[in-house]
């Protein structure tokens, strides 16, 4: 930068800098890791971006939960649900960034203000429709809080921990016992509603196929929601070429039902992590057909480069160009890549839903 001229690694000849602005952007240094040389630093004009503060956090959310119970026609009975909702998603994020943090063999632990965001927009996926009362607004930001924290974490441990640190904020924010929030799930009026109850809740737009306008419903009726799902299988298998044979167990309803909802929230990706067979493939198609969204397989070659981290579409649009017509026409399309191995880490640098 001190000479203008800037060296082709591969070709290995100057190329000259003419008229050109430099813009950079790097993490907080942590020790020498990021530490970069003063000789270098020089050049630039220093802008520090520092972590929001918690009354900033909670005013912008704060606002954008308002709006939408506005916009939607929520009763005045719901106002109080404002600040409830966003100061315990804030007490929840801040616990996980504090007390979740990433070791070598949980690196995917790495929670920002696009987890905040990911309640807070399951949240606004409620109508006064499907919200019959304040508690019941109560269960879905704890079903959001689950299914964007807790799904994450693949230590049993880690799991309690969080479910606990959960319990708590319901009733310390929310102003809710958790076992008498959720008495459908409580088996006698003693029994505590814990880990293995929690997974008999689940919130989908599909609950009703005979629905002309579908909402975001509660449901705790596993057995209910296993058999819609299989009408909606049978349904998929006599229009599909390539029919499948699932068998819909709990555990693959309840897998069914988290993609969905990731479909539903705008520009959301998801990466399914199991072993071969567990039916990640198959049950994505099946989510893709429920919403109405076009299933469309994608295969990574060499040929998928990035350059500048932007994705090289020369190839993609040649061989894709159908795909790319229905993005234009305003479909949804659901892009699935099932490869082993990615040819870039680039590919997976996305803001991505675990589980």
């Amino acid at each position: 930068m001190d000479h203008k001229i800037w060296y082709d690694s591969k070709e290995l000849f100057a190329m000259r800098l003419i008229d050109t602005l430099v813009i950079a952007a790097m993490k907080p240094p942590v020790g020498k890791q990021y530490e970069m040389s003063p000789r270098f630093m020089r050049h630039f004009n220093t802008l520090f971006i520092d972590h929001f503060e918690d009354a900033t956090i909670s005013a912008i959310f704060s606002r954008l939960v308002l709006w939408h119970l506005d916009t939607k026609g929520f009763s005045k009975e719901f106002d109080p649900c404002i600040e409830q909702v966003v100061s315990s998603t804030l007490q929840i994020h801040k616990f996980a960034t504090t007390n979740l943090l990433p070791t070598p063999d949980r690196t995917h632990y790495l929670f920002n203000l696009r987890d905040f965001s990911r309640v807070i927009l399951g949240v606004l996926l409620s109508t006064p429709e499907s919200m019959e009362d304040l508690k019941a607004m109560k269960r879905l930001w704890v079903h959001e809080a689950i299914r964007v924290y807790y799904d994450r974490l693949v230590d049993d441990v880690d799991r309690a921990l969080l479910f606990n640190k959960i319990v708590t904020i319901t009733q310390d924010y929310m102003k809710e016992d958790f076992s008498k929030l959720f008495q459908a799930l409580q088996k006698d009026s003693n029994h505590q509603v814990g880990e293995e109850d929690i997974r008999a809740l689940n919130f989908c737009d599909f609950l009703d196929p005979s629905e002309d306008e579908k909402f975001y419903k509660e449901n705790t009726d596993m057995t209910a929601l296993r058999e819609t799902v299989s009408t909606y299988l049978v349904e998929y298998n006599k229009t599909s070429r390539k029919p499948m044979e699932l068998v819909l167990f709990n555990f693959a309803v309840e897998h069914l039902c988290r993609i969905n909802r990731i479909l539903k929230q705008p520009q959301s990706h998801a990466i399914l992590i199991g072993v071969g067979g567990s039916g990640r493939q198959s049950l994505t198609r099946l989510a893709s057909y429920i919403s109405s969204y076009n299933f469309y397989m994608v295969e990574m070659t060499n040929l998928y480069t990035f350059k500048v981290r932007i994705i090289n579409f020369e190839y993609f649009y040649g061989k894709h160009r159908h795909v790319i017509h229905m993005s234009r026409n305003n479909k949804h399309i659901v892009l699935v890549n099932n490869n082993k191995k990615p040819t870039s880490m680039l590919f997976i640098n996305i803001p991505l839903h675990f589980f």
